[in-house]
């Protein structure tokens, strides 16, 4: 699961299954993150998921979250890869 969250970007990849998007969904939710933008693409059975979140009002330290997205990917047998927006943004 690639689980690609912005504010943190999260991205989560791995073989398709149903109940990914909602597993991850229920994290940020429980953290009080708000999903700003998501996109997902499957390719043959692959399923690959971007997660744009706001963290400003969440109650879960990053790191925090970052274990349990991790725990949710190994989970369903995902990778997941949280990142800070500031990666992607050029100084």
């Amino acid at each position: 699961m690639v689980v690609t969250i912005i504010g943190k970007l999260a991205e989560l990849t791995g073989k398709d299954r149903i109940g990914i998007v909602v597993k991850v969904a229920t994290i940020l939710a429980g953290a009080n993150a708000g999903i700003v933008d998501i996109s997902h693409s499957t390719l043959k059975d692959f399923f690959y998921l971007i997660v744009l979140a706001d963290l400003q009002k969440t109650t879960v330290p990053f790191e925090k979250l970052q274990v349990r997205l991790d725990e949710a990917g190994q989970s369903l047998g995902m990778r997941v890869d949280v990142q800070h927006e500031d990666l992607f943004r050029s100084t």
